[in-house]
């Protein structure tokens, strides 16, 4: 989930970088494609500046493009925060890995499986906490009531190892005496 987050933050700055530099329109004056203001001119010349034909309704523009500095500072960090986080998660955590394994107890209750795996790498992170005494009180009451990630359904959690659905029946969270 933080790999997706970091993700979305890189194509946010992106976008935000791109609208930048692209900037908006300010103003009604015509002005020729090539930035030019036609403020003035004749109806049927060329542009001074590029020779485009002035009377040709491609050529001609409403508003000046003014670009937003702000907006490219903003859109150049959130893609470089994004970025170098994802490249940092992905050296520290290499495909394969349990990704799991990396995160503080709160986050594993808060958070949940993710579907890549059909949720076998949580249950087995979540099996190896609880036998390990992990969790805090109300983190476990959260696990065995449902309203943490655990026993939900629509995880998939009874997919995990056989040797752990031999031990814990289809709701890992049955170890903490409340499943």
């Amino acid at each position: 989930m933080l790999r997706v987050l970091l993700i979305l933050m890189a194509i946010v700055g992106l976008i935000a970088l791109i609208r930048g530099f692209v900037g908006r329109r300010v103003g009604t004056g015509p002005h020729c494609r090539c930035g030019y203001d036609l403020e003035g001119l004749a109806e049927r010349t060329t542009c001074p500046e590029c020779g485009a034909a002035v009377w040709d309704p491609v050529n001609v523009r409403l508003g000046a493009r003014r670009r937003g500095p702000r907006m490219m500072i903003v859109g150049a960090l959130l893609l470089v925060l994004g970025g170098a986080g994802f490249g940092t998660l992905r050296a520290l955590v290499p495909p394969g890995a349990n990704p799991y394994a990396w995160q503080p107890d709160w986050l594993l209750v808060m958070q949940g499986p993710g579907e890549s795996d059909g949720g076998r790498l949580f249950t087995d992170e979540v099996i190896s906490r609880l036998q390990n005494g992990g969790f805090s009180p109300s983190q476990r009451t959260a696990l065995a009531s449902g309203t943490g990630a655990c026993p939900t359904s629509r995880h998939r959690l009874d997919r995990g190892p056989v040797a752990a659905r031999r031990r814990l029946g289809s709701n890992p969270c049955r170890i903490v005496g409340q499943g």
